[in-house]
């Protein structure tokens, strides 16, 4: 972003370097700002983190793959929250998680954002999604933003649905408030996936599952 003053000068140059010449009045200038600091009007006194937030968790490989089960699931990529992050009103958390399935015949996938202590209060529910006949390496993606209604022991956390692709097509099921959750002693975040039918071809993986804390409350 260019800086210029206001006024060009016309005057010409002096040969003496060592002093502030017409160029360099008219010449861009170079703005240093430590977002660190307070630039008063712009920023407050406060750590650029504090304001846009920070990562928690991000996972390091992909997962394990489900498959050959049509039991509930949990994706052994989990992201702990402490009591401290978790267990203060209105604290807000953005969670995306995607990977990649495939199938035999035409099962239906149903996922589950869970949190709780541990990892067993269901947040959101997909229902039971086709994936479509026989498919390969389909992508999957979903993305919830999770703020903390209630404090304390029998807590809740309340989550709203950004993005929902299971199949061919997004999905819309919505959110919503959870049951009493004990957000004193923390939370701890994970995806669980069910197929409808066990088969080894019927598998999905999940490759990226990542947790945000968005500023401060």
């Amino acid at each position: 972003m260019p800086v210029n003053h206001a006024f060009t000068s016309a005057v010409p140059d002096s040969a003496d370097t060592s002093l502030v010449r017409p160029v360099d009045w008219n010449n861009n200038h170079v703005v240093s700002v430590d977002l660190t600091s307070e630039v008063t009007g712009l920023l407050p006194a406060a750590n650029i983190a504090s304001i846009i937030g920070r990562m928690i968790y991000i996972n390091g490989s992909d997962s394990a793959a489900i498959a050959s089960t049509a039991v509930e699931t949990l994706f052994d990529k989990t992201a702990a929250v402490s009591a401290g992050e978790i267990n203060v009103a209105r604290a807000t958390f953005l969670i995306l998680a995607s990977g990649r399935l495939s199938s035999t015949g035409t099962p239906t996938m149903t996922l589950k954002l869970l949190g709780g202590p541990t990892t067993t209060d269901v947040l959101w529910d997909s229902g039971a999604q086709n994936v479509g006949a026989s498919v390969t390496d389909r992508p999957w993606s979903v993305a919830f933003v999770v703020t903390t209604r209630t404090t304390g022991g029998s807590g809740n956390l309340n989550t709203g649905l950004i993005y929902n692709r299971i199949d061919a097509r997004q999905s819309t099921v919505a959110g919503g408030v959870s049951s009493p959750i004990a957000l004193t002693i923390g939370s701890v975040f994970g995806i669980s996936a069910t197929w409808s039918a066990a088969s080894a071809s019927n598998t999905i993986t999940m490759d990226t599952f990542m947790v945000f804390r968005l500023g401060d409350v």
